[in-house]
């Protein structure tokens, strides 16, 4: 393939991030690198990618699903661009974030991502997605220890007892 005319960035603003690895790499995957899934991509964000050197399609949520048969639509449009190397992550000011916050992006933060696409031969080729740069503009804090349940209004409260120790 050769190299098409077209922009050589994107810069998406205002997506949905899921399942942020931008503190350290992805080690879920077999070769394990710095990514974030952006969720619910508008019909701009969709002219932007289409635009691109290569231009991509990202994953259709509609037309996906998860390991229990659930449909992926509220996902929307969605797409998981990627890096070998660390990515420069921002606040709204653009300031450097530290670390720290970058570990605990969470789920439904909000954020304005640059990304460019690129060829690949591997296992037949294609167009992957690059990730190069990302501003958090609403930031959502991953919080472990809360589990996955908000809290439940009026619900039963433990009360404290003397060397609680959590399972």
């Amino acid at each position: 393939m050769s190299k098409k005319q077209g922009e050589k960035h994107a810069k998406l603003m205002g997506v949905k991030l899921m399942w942020a690895h931008l503190a350290k790499p992805n080690q879920k995957n077999e070769n394990p690198k710095y990514e974030v899934e952006l969720n619910n991509l508008t019909a701009e964000h969709l002219k932007q990618l289409k635009g691109l050197a290569f231009p991509y399609a990202p994953n259709d949520g509609s037309k996906k699903y998860d390991k229990d048969g659930n449909s992926k639509a509220e996902k929307g449009f969605y797409c998981s661009p990627k890096s070998n190397r660390p990515v420069p992550v921002f606040d709204s000011i653009p300031k450097p974030m530290h670390i720290s916050h970058i570990k605990k992006i969470g789920n439904g933060s909000i954020a304005n991502v640059k990304v460019h696409t690129y060829e690949y031969q591997l296992n037949g080729g294609g167009i992957a997605l690059g990730l190069d740069e990302v501003q958090i503009t609403e930031y959502v804090e991953y919080d472990s220890s809360a589990g996955s349940f908000g809290p439940a209004e009026g619900g039963f409260q433990a009360p404290p007892v003397e060397d609680d120790v959590p399972m």
